[in-house]
């Protein structure tokens, strides 16, 4: 029997070590935000809100290209809702949005603070993207995890 470099299987555990626990923590990531659009679709109601204010955030104001992108600005509401008052900051930012304008929100009846912009398409695609890319890196995990156990 051969023995095994320990400078080449190093690697290949550290890649399996690191990327089996980052699925899965993209994988309950996207079931987290999948179980929270069922409980809003299930417990929902949609209401039409004023934005209130809009937060501004600069992070990102340059890119590794050099250009300028402006900054984002996240919408704020108010939502009266069983004699409380809910503040809600979207978590998707927006360009288009002014303070004044209403729009709709779909939120949970029993947790007010779990909410969606009504059909706004990009929190499923965020969901399934999370999970899929937990999917992802686990298999990658397991092809490197048996590559190597062939190979070295």
């Amino acid at each position: 029997m051969e023995a095994i470099d320990v400078g080449k299987i190093i690697p290949a555990i550290a890649c399996i070590v690191i990327m089996v626990p980052a699925g899965i923590g993209f994988i309950l990531a996207g079931l987290y935000f999948i179980k929270k659009r069922q409980r809003i679709k299930r417990n929902g109601e949609v209401i039409e809100l004023p934005v209130i204010r809009m937060i501004e955030d600069s992070s990102n104001v340059s890119s590794s290209d050099g250009n300028y992108h402006g900054p984002s600005y996240y919408p704020v509401f108010e939502l009266p809702y069983n004699g409380k008052v809910y503040e809600l900051k979207t978590e998707t930012w927006s360009h288009k949005t002014k303070e004044g304008d209403r729009i709709k929100i779909h939120f949970n009846k029993e947790n007010p603070y779990e909410y969606e912009i009504y059909r706004d398409k990009r929190m499923p695609f965020v969901s399934v993207m999370f999970f899929a890319t937990g999917v992802v890196m686990i298999v990658i995990a397991i092809f490197l995890a048996i590559f190597f156990s062939f190979f070295l």
